[in-house]
């Protein structure tokens, strides 16, 4: 059976960070941690942290189940590794949900920043296998010194680093680069040196296709916007012309209204050149988001018909 070694409100704080995006970036980074405290055999002394709720059997149980479905994803994943990334089933991001608000509720921990006991008592390492797995750089562990520097703390860098790159290693795959170039992530340096070509030869292909169809999308937005638009200025046109039609309008007033008609008119003019500028650029944006997707085919890569 899963057993938990280390405390409770490490373990929040690890895993909170695991529902900020439900993507396969997160469920490796919650892999990775898990078979790191599987590995990792630590054990906690009466007396080594202050005031750490006993973790319960249901917990034990929730976690093995969890690991399970992490472990079934895995295998999925495997098998078709170039496919769109898969998310999390509705109900497993629930049972996170759930999971970890009632842990935070008993620890009162503050997920957002460290607690001195955090700081304190954190396994560095482990955190660093948490943002390895997530793609974060090295700097990331100023953020938590300087969270840290306010309780007086030191944080243990070298062990930090240490398994960060070791974390890194299941982010910086071919895989998932391309992954995270469809999510038009931007790629922060956090792949060793070892790992990075290989990373990259999927990320920027996945970045291409990613340009490719935004460029796309905000052509055809700005067309929708600019329809939508001119029916608003028409409409208000159309209010300001029955306002003329009121007899007890001085003539300054009469003046200003026209001047408003105008004025809306121009707008109007305006929309329609933007809206005909973007709607003479999308075949040719299509062109190129086809030929895009033609050569991330040919690199191995399945990317569904996202060129329309």
């Amino acid at each position: 059976m899963f057993s938990l070694f280390t405390p409770i409100v490490e373990i929040v704080t690890l895993l909170i960070n695991s529902l900020k995006r439900a993507t396969w970036v997160k469920i490796q980074s919650l892999y990775a941690v898990i078979e790191f405290l599987q590995q990792t055999r630590v054990t906690t002394k009466k007396n080594d942290y202050p005031s750490v709720p006993t973790v319960t059997m249901a917990f034990d149980k929730r976690v093995q189940n969890d690991t399970r479905i992490l472990n079934e994803h895995t295998v999925q994943k495997s098998r078709n590794p170039t496919t769109e990334y898969t998310k999390l089933t509705k109900s497993m991001r629930n049972g996170y949900f759930f999971l970890l608000s009632g842990l935070c509720f008993v620890t009162l921990t503050a997920c957002s920043q460290l607690s001195e006991e955090e700081c304190l008592y954190m396994s560095w390492h482990a955190r660093g296998v948490m943002d390895g797995a997530e793609g974060s750089p090295a700097g990331k562990v100023n953020e938590y010194q300087s969270m840290c520097a306010k309780y007086s703390v030191q944080v243990d860098r070298a062990t930090y680093e240490e398994g960060r790159q070791q974390g890194a290693k299941r982010y910086c795959t071919r895989a998932n680069g391309f992954s995270v170039g469809m999510d038009g992530d931007r790629y922060q340096n956090s792949c060793p040196d070892s790992v990075e070509r290989d990373f990259l030869s999927g990320y920027q292909p996945g970045r291409l296709m990613w340009t490719a169809v935004n460029n796309v999308q905000v052509a055809q937005s700005i067309v929708r916007s600019s329809t939508q638009k001119i029916q608003n200025i028409e409409r208000q046109i159309d209010r300001l012309y029955v306002d003329l039609e009121d007899t007890s309008l001085t003539d300054k007033q009469q003046s200003e209204i026209r001047n408003e008609i105008r004025w809306a008119r121009r707008e109007i003019e305006n929309e329609r050149d933007r809206r005909r500028t973007n709607e003479l650029r999308v075949p040719e944006l299509l062109d190129r988001c086809r030929d895009a997707r033609e050569r991330v085919q040919d690199l191995g890569f399945v990317v569904a018909d996202v060129c329309y």
